[in-house]
């Protein structure tokens, strides 16, 4: 080339033609070909066809964030998942890992010999882990139990259950993301190290005058390119650790969920709804924020090593002082993280007691509303919270104190390396180059420092939470039925496979041994008869054998005598040869053995030997299997059976042994608390077994006595996930008289029905239940008193349908736990429970005649019952359905009976049951007593329905359902500012401006101490090679360190103030929050599923308490951060101000464009994620019935598809950040390049010492910008908590509590009622429901209300509360109009006991006297008059006994007799009775009826009849029929009336006219 000429032009020009294609090449690979499958999968998810290009910078991305700050962002322009981010993906996976890690766990637990041997032999089949599946069922939310451990239990159960397989399980489900992650972090930590070292060059550059240009050039682009490289690689890591902390969520959601689907009753008693929900939320988030920081474990000290390294070759062993500094930092750091976490902890506590409570709230919100009851509850949830707030400001000062050390910490660090390298020699002079590049590796070191202690902190933390989680009770596991069964199933199941590969030897056997003795005949003649003779006697000692052996077998499943294996061998093989030769040889001299016939004999012996082996031993298995199975015709057996509700309670059933044959329909009849509902319940497994067996033939289905309904439509609740089959449809609606319901119905069934069946009343409820049992075409039904919810015509027709001998389930196995003596003498058979005992089974006149118990039980209630039961007969048999179908029930929500809770009903008894899919094996054999084996002795296909099936999704296009439920609002666009100004107004703004001054002086100081030290480096050139005074270096040292103290100092009173200030706001919004929503209409409960609200106290409440604080402090400090660096730039640079206004141009664009989107995806996932929580509170509140009908697999895929909506919007605001994140970098390395640029353009007129300050400068500003947007964007985010919050605190109040016109302290005397022109609707847009109701109630009158399901009965009841307010008319009380009076002066002086007896978690004296106005001996009189006086007693604790969350730990009967004694204790001269005995026994009800026919002899009693005999003695009956009343008079009247609408009623009920003096016997439902 020198020579200018070029040897080979040819070879020359190919070489860069080809050179420049491969570049073309190499550009070109960075855009993608696109395969059509990909394109289409594209139009969905962007993101599969994204370049690498695209993905490194994340430009796919774009699309979302321009169409985000087009318009607000909703569900449906979310994109699909990646496979690979689905929740089944990442579920499936976790699963299968955890299965091999919870086996590699148990077993180095077993070998080091902590786990006791079980004598269980259930246990033994876990352990083998034969049922992976259960396993994964019954370990993985060991969370589950997490709050509750005591601690006296812990080491007995740390020592026997496996606890470190949930880290490992994580780890290795996710490695791959772990993996690359850990990879970006490492080549992210050493690229950061190269900045300082160019940083360097750079001063050095600037000093030497005489270096060429082009090299400061050149570092300013290596700064950018290694600034650009850190970029890219930062976010890719990023990217991962966040995709991984959503992986870790929902991995861990999905397993509580699958947890609580099989957990037990003992573990549903420790954990309330409340916590588990807190679990899902708050516990999984911090898993997933761990996963966030997890590299930093190793990355901090790698940081800290290389930063040391960096710092001792600028500075030598001074720089040991530093490091010193740095030590003694982190044990006081540490003891810093430690006292936080305690605080925390303690939060956390108090955090579970408050939501508990507001759990309890929503759920009696109508109860409370009718006892004026609100301020009590306010007052006990306002005290836990001023307990929470009071340790909040401990965490908060303490806080404060860390934040102090950590501002101080750089400053105080640089100061003692700084001090003694100056103080060591006089030769040490500090010179820019040393200290700014000291100063950068200082900054590296800020973060690593700072994190390290929380670091260990939050890993302490999430162990501790690991640990709770695994750490599980003894009960816990051996009460999981479903396990139980399982493993019944898993280790005996196995003996049974064994025993089917054996089953043909019974007739090989017989045949092998007749060949052989015909073969060895032809050899020996009649000599074999000696062995066949042996063998002979050997059978009956083999058998013997055998037995012995198997009886081993039961006492030790691991016991295999060997020695019985070799008698047998003996016995049958060599006696039996050696007596066949004796005799050959003994019969005649001629027999003499030759080898031919000893061999071939032998040979056959050998063959003969197996099977005689075996023939005993298989008769005897199978002699076994066959005495165990049970009577092969019994659809419904249980044998010697005693089940307790939990491990250590007293049984509520003892000794029961039940054999039902199929297609027989069983009544079964028992006073209150006499172990009707238990038996259902152990016939599904939700029992704890003590001894004995069930066995269920075929498929269940179970409707329980108070009606589960899902939030879905009306179809989708009968079909409940089977296939449509539209014939069967029809009739099954038809059979349960739902038809009339459907025309009144706005989209007929495609209605949504609200949250707990809000819009049906209860005997539409409890119709659409027994519809699904019905359409579910199982082969057993389990009927837990349906029929009590609705009216006798109803009752009747359901009865006559459906249940009894002639309706759709004629042929199936019926089971109806009933209290209407009336449907008695249609039954089959009757089983009579006298305290969880069968005192007698029989048909109806059978037990009648034996004069037993039920002989009695009808003697007490009931006279001449055989005409009775004829009239019965005959109004049944005349009974005219069609008339009934013109009866439709009312639609009006809250129309009859107060709506049942979805919390409410979540721990109540009758759904707190467990059930396994065994029983959809369709011979069954199961028993849960230690002895017992399972067999299966028959399997056949059960069941027409298919229980798994998902029913593919109709386009909601098609459904002309109504919704009741709306979407949850969602406020759209940009945080109004006002929402900004409450935030501030609720801290005082006083405090707002003395901290927000304060950090301002701070970051003066902190420029000013930066501005020191780069005149302080000054020094090194003007005291070049002279000594360095000692009083100008102390100077220096003196005001560097002033100024760093000054900086703590500052901050920690600016956060302090702050930390006041939050405080104060915490408090304002939670008060305001939780009174207004007490204040809030009835009607908005009914509209508003319950986990919209919890959230607002959950969720909402932890943002405001948390995030919020810590977001505006952050933004703050970055704010102030951010303009002091281009303030030092420009001072450094002024020409850099030219660029300043361009970039922060284009920031603000990136920022407003990125913020409007990731806002509403924030809003998103908040919105999305309710949804996950009232799934959860739907399935932990039906759990029975859904596993009942074995549907488990179908609701995990309806909650996974939940989790997935959820994180449709997660994903994109991860991906969102990251974009940004991009963005800003790009920006931020800008700012570098361009101080650089112009430290060199101008490097004639600078110093070093600003050069080194305006670069170290720039080099921190790309982080600070970055999270000053990411603040911005979590404040505005965290803000929207504020804004919800505020929308609940702003709903509209219902009347006010107490009003200037009081009524007198001893209003109402008298306790005269009259309506006049009365007229109310729900809602203004409704129709009415009263029609202008006017009547006079006089004084003591007892009034009985009556008329169909939805005629205005529990309407007419709510408008004396004011629970409904009047469009029209009045009520006076005394001659006092009651909507001139306070809701609390109105509702305190009426008394109610309402139709679903709502207790509260606390004490039972909480319950009846929460305001404690009573004294002890008032309340024992009460609980005597309510017959509960000898239960209380009876109790441990006496009035201080706890009732658990629904009151579950009552059953319902005692509840409504507690209910009762409420009433009594408040002593007012108004009684209302909604149909209070509507679940209780007629035993009960009479104790009621006296009760209050004696107590409340002197009130005005109104009561809305569900038995017509309650009401046959009262003054006066009203009879309503759709909103007005049609007939009004004496029972004796209105009964001669035989045109009446009463007379027609009592008709159908069995009752004549002249019965009126005394209450029936008949108790049909009215």
């Amino acid at each position: 080339m020198h020579l200018e000429e070029i040897a080979d032009l040819p070879r020359f020009c190919l070489f860069y033609i080809s050179y420049g294609l491969q570049l073309i090449a190499w550009v070109l690979s960075a855009i993608a070909d696109v395969s059509p499958e990909v394109k289409r999968i594209s139009q969905m998810n962007p993101e599969a066809r994204a370049t690498f290009l695209s993905r490194i910078t994340f430009n796919w991305f774009n699309s979302m964030v321009i169409k985000g700050y087009k318009r607000p962002l909703v569900q449906e322009d979310m994109w699909d998942l990646n496979e690979k981010d689905s929740s089944q993906a990442i579920c499936q996976r976790f699963e299968d890992i955890m299965a091999i890690e919870l086996k590699k766990a148990r077993s180095s637990l077993q070998k080091k010999g902590n786990k006791p041997k079980t004598k269980d032999g259930h246990q033994n089949g876990l352990a083998k882990g034969v049922s992976q599946d259960v396993l994964v069922m019954e370990e993985t939310g060991k969370k589950k139990e997490k709050k509750k451990k005591k601690k006296k239990k812990k080491k007995d159960s740390e020592s026997e259950y496996p606890n470190s397989w949930l880290v490992p399980t994580i780890a290795k489900t996710f490695k791959g993301v772990l993996l690359e992650s850990a990879f970006f972090k490492l080549i992210q930590d050493l690229l950061s190290f190269a900045s300082p070292q160019l940083l360097k060059l750079m001063i050095s550059f600037t000093q030497d005058k005489s270096s060429h240009a082009w090299t400061g050039y050149l570092y300013a682009v290596l700064l950018l390119v290694v600034a650009f490289l850190q970029s890219v690689i930062l976010q890719q890591y990023f990217q991962r650790c966040f995709i991984l902390g959503m992986k870790v969520r929902t991995a861990l959601m999905a397993a509580v969920y699958k947890k609580a689907l099989v957990v037990s009753n003992d573990s549903r008693k420790e954990s309330t709804a409340g916590e588990i929900v807190n679990l899902m939320s708050a516990d999984a988030q911090r898993f997933n924020d761990v996963t966030n920081f997890i590299h930093l474990l190793w990355s901090c000290p790698l940081q800290i090593a290389l930063a040391i390294a960096f710092l001792w070759i600028e500075l030598g062993p001074s720089v040991l002082a530093g490091l010193l500094v740095m030590v003694l930092m982190v044990p006081i750091n540490g003891w810093l993280a430690t006292k936080s976490r305690g605080f925390q902890m303690e939060n956390m506590k108090f955090k579970d007691k408050r939501m508990k409570i507001v759990n309890d709230i929503l759920n009696g919100i109508k109860v409370l509303k009718y006892y004026a009851w609100e301020s009590s509850f306010e007052a006990q949830v306002q005290e836990i919270r001023e307990q929470e707030l009071k340790v909040m400001r401990k965490f908060a000062y303490l806080s404060s104190v860390s934040t102090f050390i950590f501002s101080c910490a750089p400053a105080i660090v640089s100061l003692a390396t700084f001090a003694v390298f100056v103080s060591v020699s006089p030769n040490n002079i500090l010179n820019a180059e040393k200290a700014f590049t000291s100063i950068s590796l200082f900054n590296i070191l800020r973060f690593p420092l700072a994190m390290l202690p929380q670091l260990i902190s939050i890993m302490v933390q999430v162990l501790e939470l690991i640990h709770a989680a695994l750490v599980v009770s003894n009960d816990s596991r051996k009460e999981s039925t479903a396990g139980e069964i399982v493993n019944l199933m898993s280790a005996d199941a196995q003996r049974f496979n064994d025993v089917t590969n054996f089953i043909h030897l019974l007739w090989s056997c017989p045949l092998q041994i007749a060949l052989a003795i015909a073969f060895l005949w032809i050899e020996l003649g009649p000599s074999v008869l000696a062995g066949l003779l042996v063998m002979v006697l050997m059978v009956p000692i083999n058998g013997w054998l055998a037995t012995k052996s198997r009886g081993f077998q039961m006492e030790n499943m691991k016991f295999k005598d060997k020695r019985m294996k070799i008698v047998n061998d003996i016995l049958n093989g060599i006696k039996v040869s050696l007596a066949t030769f004796a005799v050959f040889v003994s019969v005649s001299p001629n027999n003499i053995l030759n080898a031919e016939k000893a061999f071939t004999s032998i040979s056959l012996f050998n063959i003969l030997r197996f099977p005689l082996a075996m023939l005993p031993q298989l008769i005897s298995i199978m002699v076994q299997m066959l005495s165990s199975l049970p009577e092969l015709g019994a659809a419904v057996s249980m044998t010697d059976g005693t089940y307790a509700w939990e491990r250590d309670t007293e049984p509520v059933l003892k000794n029961v042994s039940l054999d039902i044959k199929p297609g027989r329909l069983v009544a079964v009849v028992g006073a209150v608390g006499s172990g009707k509902t238990s038996l259902i319940s152990a016939l599904l497994g939700e029992l704890h077994s003590l001894k004995g067996c069930i066995n269920i033939k075929g498929s269940v289905a179970f409707v329980p006595q108070q009606a589960w309904i899902q939030n879905a439509t009306l179809k989708d609740n009968v079909l409940f996930g089977s296939d449509v089959n539209e014939e069967r449809y029809r009739s099954v609606v038809e059979g349960c008289a739902l038809g009339p319901d459907l025309d009144l119905l706005p989209g007929r069934d495609q209605t949504e029905i609200g949250e707990k069946g809000i819009n049906l009343s209860g005997g539409q409820k409890q119709r659409v239940s027994l519809a699904r049992a019905v359409y579910s075409s199982a082969d057993v039904y389990l009927l837990d008193d349906p029929l009590s919810a609705v009216d006798s015509h109803v009752g009747k027709h359901l009865f006559e349908r459906v249940i009894g001998p002639k309706g759709l389930l004629k042929d199936k196995t019926r089971i109806l736990v009933t209290h209407g003596i009336s449907f008695l003498p249609y039954v089959d058979e009757i089983v009579v429970l006298v305290n969880g005992v069968v005192s007698e089974v029989g048909s109806y006149d059978g037990l009648r005649a034996s004069k037993g118990a039920f002989s009695e039980f009808l003697e007490t209630y009931g006279k001449d019952e055989s005409s009775n039961a004829n009239a019965n007969k005959a109004s049944a048999q005349e009974s005219d359905f069609e008339q009934i179908d013109m009866l439709p029930e009312g639609l009006e929500p809250q129309a009859d009976g107060s709506p049942e809770d979805i919390v409410s009903s979540t721990l109540k008894r009758e759904n707190s049951l467990r059930h396994s899919h065994v029983y959809f094996i369709a011979g069954v054999h199961f028993c849960m007593h230690q002895d017992c084996f399972i067999y299966i002795f028959f399997v056949f296909s059960v069941s027409l329905r298919k229980n798994s099936s998902v029913r593919s999704k109709k386009d909601s296009g098609d459904k002309k359902g109504q919704r009741l439920i709306e979407k949850e609002a969602m406020e759209t666009g940009r945080v109004k500012f006002s929402v900004y100004l409450q935030y501030l107004r609720s801290m005082g703004w006083c405090l707002v401006t003395w901290s927000f001054l304060f950090y301002f002086i701070q970051n003066v100081a902190i420029i000013g101490q930066n501005l020191w030290l780069s005149d302080w480096t000054d020094d090194s050139v003007e005291y070049f090679n002279i000594t360095y005074p000692n009083h100008i270096r102390d100077t220096r040292i003196g005001v560097f360190g002033a100024l760093g103290v000054a900086q703590g100092f500052l901050v920690f009173l600016g956060t302090i103030l702050l930390a006041d200030g939050s405080i104060s706001a915490s408090r304002t919004l939670h008060t305001s929050l939780l009174s207004n929503i007490l204040k809030v209409p009835m009607v908005f409960f009914d509209t508003t599923p319950s986990g919209r609200i919890v959230n607002r106290f959950a969720k909402d409440i932890f943002t405001v308490d948390e995030m919020i604080p810590m977001s505006f402090r952050s933004w703050i400090l970055c704010l102030l951060g951010v303009l002091g660096t281009l303030f030092v730039i420009c001072l450094a640079t002024p020409i850099f101000t030219a660029v300043v206004v361009p970039m922060a141009v284009i920031y603000y664009f990136v920022q407003r464009f990125y913020v409007a989107t990731s806002r509403q995806l924030r809003r998103l996932d908040s919105v999305s994620r309710s949804p996950i929580y009232s799934h959860f509170g739907e399935t932990v509140s039906g759990l029975s019935v859904i596993r009942a009908y074995g549907h488990q697999q179908r609701f995990l895929k309806q909650n996974e598809d939940t989790i997935d909506q959820n994180l449709k919007s997660v994903y994109p605001w991860i991906v969102s950040n990251r974009w940004l994140a991009m963005r800003l970098e790009s920006l931020g390395n800008l700012v570098v390049f361009f101080s650089a640029l112009f430290a060199v353009i101008s490097r004639g007129s600078l110093n070093s010492g600003l050069v080194g300050l305006s670069i170290s400068y720039a080099l921190n500003v790309t982080q600070t910008l970055n999270w000053l947007v990411r603040m911005t964007s979590e404040l505005e985010t965290n803000i929207v908590a504020v804004e919800r919050v505020r929308e609940y605190a702003e709903i509209t109040n219902e009347a006010p509590w107490i009003t200037a016109n009081r009524p007198p302290d001893d209003w109402p005397t008298g306790g005269n009622i009259h309506f006049e022109n009365y007229k109310v609707r729900y809602r203004p847009e409704l129709e009415l429901i009263l029609h202008g109701i006017t009547c006079d109630i006089q004084s003591t009158e007892k009034i009985g209300i009556v008329g169909r399901t939805g005629a205005g009965k529990s309407s007419l009841t709510n408008c004396l509360f004011r629970i409904i307010e009047a469009s029209e008319g009045q009520i006076l009380v005394d001659g006092i109009d009651i909507s001139t009076l306070g809701l609390h002066d109105l509702r305190s002086r009426l008394t109610i006991i309402p139709q679903d007896p709502v207790l509260f978690s606390g004490t039972l004296r909480m319950n009846l006297d929460p305001f404690e106005k009573s004294s002890d001996e008032e309340i024992w009189t009460v609980l005597e008059l309510a017959h509960l006086k000898d239960y209380v007693r009876g109790l441990p604790t006496g009035l201080q006994h706890e009732v658990s969350e629904g009151g579950e730990n009552l059953s319902v009967g005692q509840r409504q007799l507690v209910c009762l004694a409420r009433a009594l204790l408040r002593k007012s001269r108004i009684l209302i009775l909604d149909e209070a005995t509507a679940a209780v026994d007629l035993e009960t009800d009479d104790l009621i009826q006296n009760t209050i026919r004696t107590e409340f002899s002197h009130c005005t009693v109104l009561t809305i009849a569900h038995r017509l005999n309650t009401i046959l003695d009262s003054s006066r009956v009203m009879v309503l029929d759709s909103g007005k009343i049609v007939e009004f008079d004496s029972p004796s009247v209105l009964l001669n009336n035989k045109q009446g609408h009463f007379y027609a009623m009592a008709k159908d009920a069995g009752i004549r006219g002249g019965e009126t003096s005394k209450p029936t016997n008949i108790s049909t439902d009215l």
